[in-house]
Order: structure tokens, then C-alpha cells, then sequence
């Protein structure tokens, strides 16, 4: 967690750094993704992923909110297509 608190203090680039194999950032702040690019981005409802994708899915989660993911999700159904990632 050390991460997300340093993310207010000036030293971001030597804290983020120590990211390796695999760490889970849970962060509900758009400008974190300023400093850590995630390989995947994970939207959770009710403490289930609801959808998966690429950074991407943080653009539309700040643009459109939830809705917009829950539209999104709409759309890959009616297409025929798992929204959420195996």
C-alpha cells in the first residue's frame, strides 16, 4: 500500500518502481493511471468483475461512468461475446 500513499507525496517514479510480477492496485482515482500503466483493468460490482479489458476500459469508466460500462456490457452480450475476462 506503501504505492497508493505515496501517489500524494512528490516521489512517485522511484515508489512505483518496485511493481513486479503481479500487484493488484484496487483505486477508485483516474489520475493514478498517470504513474502505473496496468496490463489489465478490472470493473467490480457487488465484489464480482463485472467487465475486463485494457486501459481503455478506465477511459470509458471516466467519461461515461458505470452506465457506460453497463452499456458496454450490453452491447458484447447482444454481439455474442464474454464481456468478462476467463
Amino acid at each position: 500500500m506503501s504505492v497508493v500513499h505515496s501517489l500524494m507525496g512528490d516521489d512517485v517514479g522511484a515508489q512505483v518502481g518496485f511493481l513486479e510480477v503481479a500487484d493488484l492496485i484496487c483505486w477508485w482515482l483516474q489520475r493514478l493511471l498517470n504513474y502505473v500503466v496496468p496490463e489489465a483493468v478490472h470493473i467490480m460490482e457487488a465484489g464480482r468483475i463485472i467487465y475486463s479489458g485494457g486501459l481503455e476500459v478506465a477511459d470509458i469508466l471516466e467519461k461515461d461512468g458505470y452506465e457506460g460500462i453497463k452499456t458496454l456490457i450490453k452491447k458484447e452480450a447482444a454481439a455474442g461475446r464474454e464481456p468478462v475476462a476467463a
